[in-house]
């Protein structure tokens, strides 16, 4: 496991039922695992919605496509939409250079970089 802070990936769900993000919370730890992740629910004031917050323990083993692929299953599974998401923490490069293979099928592992610092 990497030593260094934690990355946050959040999800509201379109539910003010507090006890349907925990379950989507079970979901996600039981999948990954409690040592790679701990999720938590918590409802948005002034709002309909319900914030599910993963705490990604070890980004070796856990993808961001996993973690709102979980959430999506599980707020479908109760038949309720998923909103938007969130990143918070310092995320590793290797983590969303992962997201970027995961999601565009790249046979190649090596994506270049473009040096953009103008």
């Amino acid at each position: 496991m990497e030593n260094s802070p934690n990355v946050y990936f959040g999800t509201k769900v379109r539910t003010n039922d507090l006890r349907i993000g925990r379950r989507i919370c079970l979901l996600i730890e039981d999948y990954l695992g409690r040592d790679n992740v701990k999720a938590t629910a918590e409802p948005i004031e002034g709002s309909s919605c319900v914030q599910v917050l993963a705490e990604v323990k070890d980004v070796q083993k856990v993808s961001l496509r996993q973690l709102r692929h979980l959430v999506i299953m599980g707020a479908r599974q109760f038949g309720i939409e998923v909103e938007n998401s969130f990143l918070r923490g310092p995320v590793p490069l290797s983590m969303l250079l992962r997201v970027v293979e995961e999601c565009l099928s790249l046979e190649e592992q090596i994506v270049e970089l473009a040096n953009c610092s103008g």
